[in-house]
């Protein structure tokens, strides 16, 4: 997988896992402790970003760091939904 792709993945998994949990980008950047703007470009593949962020994206949405950045079917977005 490229680096780009890794982004795509890594942030279509954050944002499939907020909406499931219906949280919204703020929510999630504030548990979090980062900016709203950063969980968008992360979300949007346009951001590269630490373990310690991976760690604290992973803890806001109460969810293990590999689930955000492995490639599972059951993590793709559903159509209309993103």
């Amino acid at each position: 997988m490229t680096t780009n792709s890794t982004k795509l993945v890594f942030g279509l998994n954050v944002r499939n896992i907020r909406l499931c949990l219906n949280l919204s980008q703020t929510t999630v950047a504030e548990l979090a402790g980062v900016a709203q703007q950063r969980v968008a470009e992360i979300e949007n593949g346009n951001l590269n970003v630490t373990l310690d962020t991976l760690d604290k994206l992973a803890f806001a949405l109460g969810c293990q760091t590999e689930d955000l950045i492995q490639t599972r079917q059951s993590l793709r977005p559903t159509p209309g939904t993103v």
